[in-house]
């Protein structure tokens, strides 16, 4: 059984299990839990994959909302891919992997499913997965909140195949009957030089125009569960890291039953590190899939 090593601890979130859990309890215990009227329940939501300092309060919105006791038994992770040579969705499809919190099992049941329900356009790579955080950095807040869920973790790049790989996804949780929560692992807007984004100069106009109007398309084709409008707003907004992935989420997501995708929280990262000029910076948001 092939064990996937913790490759980010020690730089987006903590390397040691305490420190891990106390992150999650203090991010968790803050959020305050959403409303959810009589007759509906999430299938899963859309959580930003930053540092835990910038991100993980935004993240443990979606994961408070989750631990409503709903028997999720897997977490489906569409994670976004920052690395070159992954030209498909591609799913680990077997063995475990390993964080400060301990090792949480792959659920290769449906990972097997999701490849021959896409007809192999999901590809089984683990491989995809090594050197990147857009998953890793939301395995220990499954591990400290569901501790006997499994993970199906498939990098998703931003083409339309994303839309594909999320229904597929769906066919395959409903042939094995898997009470499985999806989520989509994305940031937004990334403004400023350092990003060779800055079409507005900086500056706290600079910043009301990247999280209140360029992030704003991606958002309401999210709420709407509309994969091609989120890829297309990304592409040409700049406004999504991880547009394949989300469109994937939203897509199986839509597949599974769900109606609308609620927004909890939209920041970035400038807002959250208060006392700095207005010049490079990241936007997070938290939504909610719904069903009912």
């Amino acid at each position: 059984m092939e064990k996937r090593p913790p490759q980010v601890a020690g730089m987006f979130y903590p390397s040691s299990a305490a420190e891990c859990a106390a992150e999650i309890d203090q991010a968790v215990s803050a959020s305050p839990g959403p409303a959810l009227e009589p007759g509906r329940e999430p299938v899963g939501g859309i959580v930003p994959h930053a540092g835990w300092s910038y991100s993980g309060p935004t993240a443990a919105r979606v994961y408070r909302a989750l631990a409503g006791g709903f028997g999720f038994e897997t977490f489906l992770v569409f994670g976004a891919v920052h690395s070159w040579g992954v030209n498909r969705p591609s799913v680990c499809d077997g063995g475990s992997w390993i964080t400060p919190l301990g090792e949480i099992r792959v659920d290769a049941d449906l990972a097997r499913e999701i490849v021959d329900a896409s007809g192999g356009l999901v590809a089984a790579d683990s491989s995809a997965h090594d050197g990147e955080h857009s998953i890793e950095v939301q395995v220990p807040f499954i591990q400290r909140l569901f501790p006997e869920a499994m993970l199906c973790p498939v990098a998703v790049p931003p083409s339309e195949d994303a839309i594909r790989a999320g229904t597929a996804a769906a066919e395959a949780i409903g042939k094995l009957r898997r009470r499985a929560a999806v989520l989509g692992s994305t940031d937004l807007t990334h403004y400023g030089r350092r990003f060779g984004f800055s079409p507005r100069g900086s500056g706290e106009q600079a910043h009301e125009w990247a999280k209140d109007v360029n992030d704003r398309r991606f958002l309401d084709a999210a709420a709407a569960l509309d994969g091609k409008a989120m890829l297309a707003a990304a592409a040409a907004d700049h406004s999504a890291c991880g547009a394949g992935a989300a469109a994937a989420a939203a897509s199986c997501a839509a597949a599974l039953g769900a109606r609308s995708a609620g927004l909890l929280q939209h920041t970035t990262s400038h807002e959250v590190m208060r006392g700095r000029r207005a010049g490079d910076f990241v936007g997070y948001a938290a939504l909610l899939f719904m069903k009912g």
